[in-house]
């Protein structure tokens, strides 16, 4: 595998250490070894901030830093972290509450990346994810990437147009790629990310890759949910900024995905 891939993991964090433990151990077994972590913290308290510190002085991997105070919240500092972004750096944004799924994800996503980087120069990779119930760590839903390996951000267009969204969580993004989509839109608190998936489609065609296997795992239950009404505004907004008056339809599809992947998931 080529030494020069590399990946790049950015985490917003804000009294979150208990939750972090467990992306921590999960990084740690990766039996992929070349990746570097930016924690990007909003002013914790003490206690986190010295979890953080001891990160930082255990394994040089880890990074930390303070939100900037002219521009706060999830997205900003996802927005910050990218800009430690090396140009072989592939870069992927998760929260305190996420995980890899198994020791291989890492290792699957750079073995993809190498297996086919030379014939069709891809920009982005998009892996299955699944959501965990906090109560008692079951699954709750899957998040299924299309039944194709190859694919390019025209047809990310079409795939969302039948309802399907990947989670942020899911991508992995080329730094070349990432550099044209950032900054985060300031414009949504909730929903950015799926404005930053909305603005790949107009871009100059570039490949996408499909890994149908679970290598994220989701806590349920994060902000999104909780501010549930706020995020469906914001992605009304979104789908209509993109889809105008057939809005409805990509909008509808995707919530009755969601609900079929759910009762799918129940059912086994």
């Amino acid at each position: 595998m080529p030494k020069e891939i590399s990946f790049l993991i950015i985490v917003p964090t804000y009294n979150s250490f208990e939750k972090l433990e467990r992306f921590k151990k999960s990084l740690l077994g990766q039996t992929f070894r070349n990746w570097r972590v930016i924690f990007v913290d909003a002013n914790s308290v003490k206690e986190h901030k010295e979890w953080l510190d001891l990160c930082v002085s255990l394994d040089k991997r880890f990074t930390a830093y303070q939100e900037p105070i002219e521009n706060k919240g999830i997205f900003p500092s996802m927005t910050f972290g990218s800009k430690f972004a090396n140009e072989k750096d592939w870069v992927m944004f998760l929260g305190s509450d996420d995980w890899f799924a198994t020791k291989n994800s890492l290792s699957k996503i750079a073995k993809t990346i190498a297996h086919n980087l030379s014939e069709i120069n891809q920009k982005l990779i998009i892996s299955g994810t699944q959501f965990i119930n906090k109560r008692n760590d079951n699954v709750l839903r899957i998040n299924a990437v299309p039944n194709i390996r190859f694919s390019s951000n025209k047809e990310l267009a079409k795939f969302t147009f039948l309802g399907y969204v990947p989670t942020h969580q899911s991508l992995c993004f080329s730094q070349e790629l990432l550099e044209k989509l950032m900054p985060y839109s300031d414009q949504y608190y909730l929903a950015a990310d799926s404005d930053l998936i909305f603005k790949m489609f107009p871009l100059e065609d570039f490949k996408i890759i499909f890994i149908k296997e679970i290598l994220i795992n989701i806590q349920a239950g994060g902000i999104s949910s909780i501010f549930l009404r706020k995020r469906l505004k914001e992605l009304i907004l979104i789908y209509f900024n993109y889809f105008k008056f057939f809005f409805f339809i990509p909008f509808l599809l995707r919530y009755i995905k969601k609900i079929f992947s759910r009762l799918k998931t129940i059912n086994h």
